[in-house]
């Protein structure tokens, strides 16, 4: 890692992990102004998600190259579903249980994420059922609570696989970066999330200020987004992993 690297990366991971610590233990608003502090409590999982995605892709990821990789990976997701159960139906549940309460939908996408950022590109057929659940899903049962609850979760499997497949595929196949992508995709979610902020207290009275009010419930996983395109697309342009990424066939030596 170069020298600017390493402080880019200390500032990015060093940064999001210090403003969740303040959040977590509710001292955001001694440093920061009421206003500002209260927007970044209320988004807080979208900067957990940046860290922990951010940090699997850049430190884990790549040191992650046995038949051991995938297996890995998925105790890791199961780890973070287990967590997230634990959060949703434990005993944090209670009056007074905490600020963590509401990092479950981020464990559920992390233990579906982490697996999916690990396979090697191009990513199976398969795998594009992980954004398509994501879209379908809210789509098709509507504004059911539970699917409503986890808007978050199905939010970031729309934007993820997006942004690391799409937007900058790069990021995970070592393709040359595609920066000026990058930076639009960045601006767009910092777009979307100040219009669902100014639009969240409009009154739903037509179908496109109901999809508004649900997708608001989801903007933490638009900042999250943001900042992993802003980091690995702009900021950190030059961490490609090294091609090729995928096995060869069988037989091809």
């Amino acid at each position: 890692m170069r020298v600017g690297g390493r402080w880019v990366a200390i500032v990015f991971f060093g940064g999001l992990a210090a403003l969740s610590l303040l959040v977590f233990s509710k001292h955001l608003s001694d440093v920061l102004p009421q206003a500002v502090a209260t927007h970044i409590a209320r988004n807080n999982e979208g900067l957990v998600l940046a860290v922990v995605l951010g940090a699997w892709i850049q430190f884990i990821r790549p040191r992650l190259v046995s038949s051991y990789a995938m297996p890995i990976a998925l105790l890791v997701g199961a780890g973070f579903l287990l967590g997230g159960l634990w959060l949703t139906h434990g005993p944090l549940t209670k009056p007074g249980g905490g600020v963590f309460i509401t990092q479950d939908e981020t464990a559920y996408a992390l233990a579906v994420l982490i697996p999916y950022v690990q396979l090697l590109r191009p990513v199976p057929l398969w795998a594009y059922l992980v954004p398509v659940v994501g879209f379908v899903v809210p789509v098709v049962i509507g504004s059911n609570q539970t699917i409503t609850n986890l808007a978050e979760f199905f939010t970031a499997l729309v934007l993820v696989p997006i942004t690391v497949d799409i937007v900058d595929s790069g990021i995970l196949d070592g393709s040359p970066a595609r920066v000026g992508r990058g930076a639009l995709w960045t601006l767009l979610m910092a777009v979307c999330v100040v219009a669902m902020f100014k639009g969240f207290d409009r009154r739903p009275d037509t179908v496109i200020d109901e999809v508004v009010r649900w997708v608001y419930r989801g903007a933490e996983m638009f900042i999250a987004a943001g900042f992993l395109t802003l980091y690995f697309s702009v900021l950190r342009h030059d961490l490609r992993p090294r091609r090729p990424v995928a096995a060869p066939p069988v037989g091809v030596h």
